[in-house]
């Protein structure tokens, strides 16, 4: 009995993270909008990735980890989609936010098939 109860609350848990981040990527377009107005894109960009680098820190130093050739190449092949995000700054910036998240949509699927290229 004890470890349904568990099991529903880790459930509900999950489900309300998911909620959580569907919403965040719901608002994005919108925030992005009225952000770039205010602030320059590579502006905007550097920001955003900086707080995103000071939330994931503690969760990278606690994980052991070693350097190997596939993460390397891995590494430069995932600036693509931080290129993504400066150019998707931009274009927000000159464009609607529908054009845009089509576009920014897209990457997966191009970043999918130079990995495997």
């Amino acid at each position: 009995m004890n470890i349904q109860i568990k099991e529903n609350k880790n459930l509900t848990i999950a489900f309300l993270a998911i909620l959580l981040a569907g919403f965040l990527g719901a608002v994005q377009g919108t925030f992005v909008k009225i952000a770039v107005k205010e602030i320059p894109p590579f502006s905007f960009t550097f920001i955003r990735f900086f707080l995103a680098s000071i939330i994931m820190l503690p969760f990278f130093l606690k994980e052991k980890f070693s350097l190997k050739k596939g993460l390397v190449i891995m590494f430069f092949i995932s600036l693509l989609g931080t290129v993504n995000v400066v150019f998707y700054a931009f274009g927000v910036r000159l464009t609607d936010v529908n054009i845009g998240a089509v576009l920014y949509t897209t990457v997966p699927i191009i970043t999918a098939i130079l990995s495997f290229l």
